[in-house]
């Protein structure tokens, strides 16, 4: 009987080791959990702060590269032909010492007439001038043509801003492409547009006018040098 009990007291040892032991490693691998998941609670701190850092330097670098891109824009506008028609009624006053003669196309030409070889007749532009006036367009805002050193052009008709390009063929030889805007036109704005589209030739005059013919030089169109002035149409 002795026996068997010291038996029993002897097996039930080694279960109730083995229960402390299992505890142990339990309490050991949460332990390593918790460690774990502070870590990558701390990991996770540190990445926020690096994001929230990394936010406001590349908001600065992309409004760095903004500004940067606006200023190469505007020297190259500033470093490029100066003819381009942007606002006539703004137009700075030029020397006519320092405009280009010659045979120069480059530069900002004023319509004068609409020339009928053929049947020997010549006519101004219409400035339809109660328009005119109740808008408030000035007479050298209207009927403009520049050309500029790198094969575009602009201009203005009536009341449209005019655009495109232009090619010289030969010596005398221009083709032009000209679009712009469509709205509200008065006078000779269409007739004008349409006209331009239909340049076959050129010629400059020694007195420094331009002549754009088409129709087989039975038309024309004369023009001359920007001539500044802020007379209003009457």
């Amino acid at each position: 009987m002795k026996n068997s009990i010291f038996n029993t007291a002897s097996a039930v040892a080694p279960v109730s080791e083995i229960l402390s032991t299992r505890k142990g490693l339990i309490a050991m691998s949460i332990q390593n959990d918790n460690r774990k998941m502070t870590v990558f609670n701390r990991l996770a701190e540190i990445a926020m702060q690096v994001k929230k850092m990394i936010k406001p330097a590349v908001a600065t670098i992309a409004k760095n590269i903004l500004i940067i891109t606006m200023l190469m824009c505007l020297i190259g506008l500033a470093t490029a032909c100066e003819n381009k028609i942007t606002d006539a009624n703004d137009y700075i006053k030029k020397d006519d010492n320092n405009l280009q003669g010659g045979e120069s196309l480059i530069g900002v030409w004023k319509l004068t007439a609409f020339v009928d070889v053929e049947n020997n007749t010549i006519r101004e532009p219409d400035y339809a001038p109660e328009v005119a006036n109740a808008v408030n367009i000035i007479i050298d805002s209207m009927y403009l043509l520049s050309f500029d050193c790198d094969s575009l052009l602009s201009g203005k008709s009536f009341s449209n801003w005019l655009d495109g390009k232009y090619s010289i063929v030969g010596n005398d030889g221009i083709t032009m492409g000209v679009g712009g805007t469509k709205i509200n036109e008065f006078g000779d704005g269409e007739l004008y547009r349409q006209v331009l589209n239909e340049v076959q030739q050129y010629a400059i005059t020694e007195t420094n006018e331009l002549k754009l013919f088409y129709n087989n030089k039975k038309n024309y169109l004369f023009f001359r040098r920007q001539q500044w002035s802020q007379e209003k149409v009457k």
